[in-house]
């Protein structure tokens, strides 16, 4: 699970995003539930399966989406 800096939940600008990044990996990046790469997202616009599941990436969306993805969940 990614940490806020100290705790607090807030906006930061990017300089201060980047050196909270590199030093507190995964720092705020946030990663897809089912490939483990990066979904390029955050909190905000997050995407789902359904309102339990964990955060997932565009990539496997699609999957999911064009019905490709239940068959490699199966095998």
């Amino acid at each position: 699970m990614n940490t806020w800096p100290k705790g607090i939940r807030k906006a930061i600008n990017q300089s201060k995003h980047k050196v909270w990044n590199d030093n507190n990996y995964p720092g705020t990046r946030q990663f897809c539930s089912i490939c483990n790469n990066p979904t390029e997202r955050c909190e905000e616009d997050s995407i789902y399966l359904n309102e339990d599941s964990e955060p997932i990436c565009e990539n496997c969306f699609i999957k999911y989406k064009n019905k490709s993805f239940k068959k490699e969940i199966v095998q």
